[in-house]
């Protein structure tokens, strides 16, 4: 009980900090300004929860960023370090109170088992590709639980093929001084959206690390690249857990 009157000061930040963000995104048409209106929006957000980002390694400035994916709050951390353009799953538009932002953002939506709109995604990310505005997206597909990187799916590398973009690999990971990152932290399984926020509100001295490797040219074809470029998040993600 006494965790969670704790909680409130932090989730009442968050609400005026996500109310604030809405009203300002509303009328924003640039990919570039949105970009930005996100990058403000992320570090307010992790300051009214008092989360801090390490990083290592260089942001990119263009191309596509490939990571592993724990939480809600990846896209928090990694939009806190840039402007850029998200790739989500169609149904996070629909969340209460977030799914606004997710639109004001210029959210690239990926709806899965639908044909005909997974080729406006592919045709969408390739567009901002060939900006010099970075698109990001996970390529597990899903949140996981941390201890290991998921399969990464091939059909997210063809529009980099298409738009002969590099490729940054990134890894995630967060520590904390109470609670268990693993439960409290990563967002997966049967977790319930309400519920996980007002259990992260109760953590204390969270802890994003974000590693960050070099930009390469994707591969001859996007098997390859799914399988090199998760071999290569799957090793910035062993360097963050041997050094935590």
């Amino acid at each position: 009980m006494i965790e969670r009157l704790k909680a409130v000061p932090r989730l009442l930040r968050l609400s005026r900090v996500v109310l604030s963000a809405n009203r300002l995104g509303r009328d924003l048409k640039d990919h570039y300004d949105r970009a930005l209106w996100l990058q403000k929006g992320a570090i307010k957000s992790l300051n009214a929860f008092q989360i801090k980002v390490q990083r290592q390694g260089d942001f990119p400035t263009r191309g596509l960023l490939v990571c592993n994916h724990l939480s809600y709050l990846d896209v928090l951390v990694i939009a806190s370090q840039g402007p850029v353009v998200f790739v989500a799953r169609s149904d996070v538009s629909g969340w209460p109170l977030f799914g606004n932002l997710v639109k004001h953002a210029g959210t690239i939506l990926a709806y899965r088992n639908q044909p005909i709109r997974s080729g406006q995604t592919a045709l969408e990310i390739q567009t901002v590709l060939s900006r010099e505005l970075p698109v990001v997206l996970f390529p597990e597909g899903t949140t996981t639980d941390g201890e290991t990187v998921g399969s990464f799916r091939a059909p997210f590398f063809q529009p980099a093929h298409n738009a002969s973009a590099n490729v940054t690999p990134a890894a995630i990971n967060y520590t904390s001084t109470s609670g268990n990152p693993r439960k409290d932290i990563c967002y997966w399984g049967h977790h319930i959206f309400f519920t996980h926020v007002m259990k992260l509100a109760t953590v204390q001295g969270i802890v994003a690390h974000l590693n960050l490797g070099e930009a390469q040219p994707c591969c001859p074809d996007r098997k390859e690249s799914a399988a090199h470029f998760h071999k290569e998040v799957s090793q910035l993600h062993r360097e963050l857990k041997s050094c935590l």
